[in-house]
C-alpha cells in the first residue's frame, strides 16, 4: 500500500516493506519522495522552499475574515482566536487582535444590556412588553430575574448580543473589516 496526503515526517514511513507513506512534507520545505516500482526503491530530494507558509500568509487573513465569528459561542471564539494567533502574518495577527477586542467589547456591554432591559421593562405597559422583540429578556427584568449570568445564557454568541442590543435600542460595534 502506498499513500500520500498525510505528512509522515521528513522521512518516508515504510512498514514491513509493504506500506509506504510517501508524503514527506515537500510543501513545508522538507522532502519530495517517490517510490520506484517494481524494485520498490525510495528516492527523496530536498524541496526548494516552504510553499505552504507562502500560501498561508497570502490567504490566511481573507479566510479568517470569512469565518462565521458572529455565530460562534464565546468559548469557541476565544479558542479560535488563541488557535490562530500564532500566525506569522502581521496583518492577520492585527486583525485577530481587533477581533479579540471586538468580542471583549461586546461581552463588556452585558451590564449595560441588563440595566437597559430593566429600564425598558419598567417603562412599558404589559401589552407593550408582550409585543416587544426582546419580550423574554424584558419579562425576566421586570420579574427581577435578569442579571449578567442569565443574560449570558441568552446571549451565547456575538450575533445574539448585537441583536438583543438592537431590540433594546442600543447599537454595538460590528466586526472589524
Amino acid at each position: 500500500m502506498v499513500f500520500g496526503h498525510h505528512v509522515t515526517g521528513r522521512e518516508p514511513m515504510i512498514r514491513d516493506g509493504r506500506i509506504f507513506g510517501l508524503d514527506t512534507g515537500a510543501c513545508h520545505g522538507w522532502n519530495l519522495t517517490a517510490l520506484c516500482v517494481p524494485g520498490f526503491t525510495v528516492h527523496s530530494v530536498k524541496a526548494h522552499g516552504d510553499h505552504w507558509s507562502t500560501i498561508k500568509r497570502q490567504w490566511q487573513l481573507p479566510v479568517l475574515k470569512t469565518k462565521p465569528w458572529h455565530d460562534s459561542t464565546w468559548p469557541e471564539l476565544a479558542h479560535a482566536i488563541e488557535r490562530f494567533s500564532s500566525t506569522s502574518d502581521p496583518a492577520a495577527h492585527r486583525w485577530l487582535e481587533a477581533l479579540q477586542e471586538w468580542a471583549a467589547g461586546l461581552e463588556s456591554t452585558f451590564p449595560t444590556l441588563v440595566a437597559t432591559a430593566h429600564r425598558v421593562a419598567s417603562e412599558l405597559t404589559p401589552n407593550e412588553l408582550c409585543q416587544h422583540p426582546a419580550a423574554k429578556v424584558l419579562f425576566q427584568a421586570r420579574n427581577g430575574r435578569l442579571d449578567q449570568t442569565s443574560l449570558a445564557r441568552q446571549c451565547p454568541t456575538p450575533r445574539r448580543t448585537i441583536d438583543l442590543a438592537a431590540e433594546l435600542g442600543l447599537v454595538l460595534n460590528e466586526l472589524p473589516d
